[in-house]
């Protein structure tokens, strides 16, 4: 698992965001994933981040695929999955939570 942190410049210690790359135990394939303080939504760094680790995670990694469990209803997490090229692959059980969760897939 890889895990990058995002500091804003006001506060350098304060981690706005976390993206990871980690194999998910839900789907056996790699995720990348995302979490952002809601007081730092809409500035455009979950989109910087995720699209960063995209990049390594095709460039440097060499991996075939990503995916991205997301909740049906977070439009926002939808909408930067999109925008990272992902496509709504299908929807599956997560034990772990109970419900239903999205997997969006992209590749290179």
């Amino acid at each position: 698992m890889l895990n990058w942190a995002v500091a804003l410049e006001l506060d350098p210690t304060k981690a706005a965001n976390e993206v990871d790359q980690l194999a998910t135990a839900i789907a056996q394939r790699p995720e990348l994933g995302w979490r952002l303080a809601s007081d730092t939504w809409g500035r455009g760094l979950a989109t910087e981040a995720a699209t960063a680790a995209r990049d390594d995670a095709f460039q440097r990694l060499a991996l075939a695929e990503l995916i991205s469990i997301i909740h049906p209803e977070n439009t926002r997490s939808r909408r930067l999955a999109g925008k990272l090229g992902m496509s709504l692959e299908r929807q599956i059980d997560n034990p772990v939570l109970d419900r239903k969760v999205d997997v969006w897939q992209t590749s290179p």
